[in-house]
């Protein structure tokens, strides 16, 4: 997450497991951070538990800010920070805008 504001602001990010044909499961959070104005915050979240999952599962990242300013990114990696897995980023511009 960076925040390409002008002052600082809270984001809550949770990430959740959701296999397919069963109820989605938060794996991490809600997790909240303070941001100031032109700084990056990371979360790491291991999706593997130590072994492979082989079924049919997706993940959904909820990031909650207040500004549009706030640029959202996801990328996976094979052992962290080393090997990201080519094609895995989302893009700020990817993510969609909801209303609560």
């Amino acid at each position: 997450m960076i925040n390409g504001g002008i002052i600082g602001h809270w984001i809550r990010v949770t990430v959740y497991k959701c296999p397919v044909g069963a109820a989605k499961i938060a794996i991490a959070g809600p997790t909240s951070v303070f941001l100031e104005a032109r700084f990056t915050a990371h979360e790491t979240v291991s999706t593997s538990g130590g072994k492979p999952d082989r079924s049919s599962v997706y993940y959904e990242v909820v990031i909650e800010d207040e500004d549009m300013r706030m640029h959202p990114s996801v990328q996976l990696f094979k052992k962290y920070p080393n090997d990201v897995i080519a094609g895995t980023l989302i893009p700020p511009q990817d993510f969609a805008q909801t209303a609560t």
